[in-house]
């Protein structure tokens, strides 16, 4: 049974509040790549999450630390006194190499450590300090399991073999098929180059079709559509849904009225649309503070920040832009790690709607 967690940081927010939240964001905002910038655009959305809460009555002060890429660069950082001792909540790191690092020196303080990014922590069940917001998808492949035998059970599902698939695509796809077996409920398997007479002995021509693919990369899932138009031209009457990826909802505007077309399934932590009016808001806040259109990337960074930001500095958040929170104890004496996962199911009525 899942437990949530709801974290009051700070319960005291009234407007004779007399001392002031020490939020420390310790991220590698100097760095050239795309860490770098990842960094910055985390940080933006915090400081509107900030801006938010200060309009509640919180009193909050911010300290910024570059943390570099190394375990030696974000050693030197903290040794500089660079965090006062008090730090009530740490944001960071952006880097999984300096997660040991930053989780010793914040268990070390009594200091909350909120880990934003999906930095593996090996130590979550004995560090009750550390909150991971997004936690190795892995993790969430029990709950994913769950979810989608809740809503298409009924249906026959195709596990589709492909040849660029990870481990980790792998070990969903397997635990889907275990799920099924144990239920007692046949399923068909299918290699992504398989000719016309494999596919039909493959699929069944009652009921729908939910087609599995054990790779979340882009030319699979371009393959996986192509061999689906060329069977549904010939045999219009099966019916299909596909079950998919987090990162297929960065790929959802190029390949929207195929996703649409084929009843498509994407299972995901996080997910927010660019249409929805308070997602637009927000875009016309960012380009206001920080003179510049909010980048539409999947998943936001911005986003991110300020859904993390304002959940805990306020101690809920509502109505999250695209990040919702399940948080759920590791072990007796660690930490907390977020467990919400939803279906984002692009449905061939061609609207798109979250199953949680």
């Amino acid at each position: 049974m899942r437990r949530c967690i709801v974290f009051l940081l700070f319960p005291l927010l009234c407007s004779c509040q007399l001392w002031a939240v020490r939020v420390g964001v310790v991220l590698p905002f100097k760095d050239k790549s795309a860490l770098g910038q990842t960094a910055v655009e985390f940080y933006r959305g915090l400081l509107l999450a900030v801006d938010s809460v200060k309009r509640g009555g919180l009193s909050v002060e911010i300290y910024t630390v570059d943390s570099g890429v190394t375990d030696a660069s974000l050693l030197a950082a903290l040794n500089a006194g660079r965090l006062p001792d008090n730090m009530d909540v740490v944001f960071g790191p952006g880097v999984s190499s300096q997660t040991e690092v930053l989780a010793a020196y914040c268990k070390q303080r009594g200091t909350r450590l909120v880990m934003p990014f999906a930095t593996p922590y090996g130590q979550l069940g004995e560090n009750p300090v550390v909150t991971q917001v997004t936690p190795p998808l892995e993790t969430l492949y029990p709950d994913v399991v769950q979810l989608v035998m809740e809503n298409l059970a009924d249906d026959k599902f195709v596990m589709l073999k492909c040849d660029d698939g990870t481990p980790e695509d792998a070990a969903f796809q397997s635990a889907l098929a275990q799920r099924i077996e144990g239920y007692g409920l046949p399923y068909g398997t299918l290699n992504l180059n398989a000719d016309e007479v494999a596919a039909q002995m493959a699929f069944s021509g009652n009921g729908d079709n939910v087609i599995v693919p054990d790779s979340h990369s882009e030319a699979s899932l371009s393959a996986l559509l192509s061999l689906l138009k060329q069977f549904r031209a010939k045999y219009p009457d099966y019916s299909f849904s596909i079950l998919g990826y987090p990162s297929w909802l960065g790929l959802a505007s190029k390949y929207q009225n195929d996703l649409f077309a084929f009843d498509t399934y994407v299972f995901s932590p996080f997910y927010y649309n660019p249409v929805n009016p308070r997602v637009m808001g927000f875009g016309r806040v960012y380009n206001e503070s920080f003179g510049s259109p909010l980048p539409l990337e999947v998943p936001s960074p911005v986003m991110l920040g300020f859904d993390v930001g304002y959940y805990f500095l306020n101690g809920v958040n509502p109505m999250p832009l695209q990040q919702d929170f399940l948080f759920q104890q590791v072990g007796d004496q660690g930490g907390q790690a977020n467990a919400f996962v939803q279906l984002v199911h692009f449905s061939t009525g061609k609207v798109v709607t979250n199953i949680r």
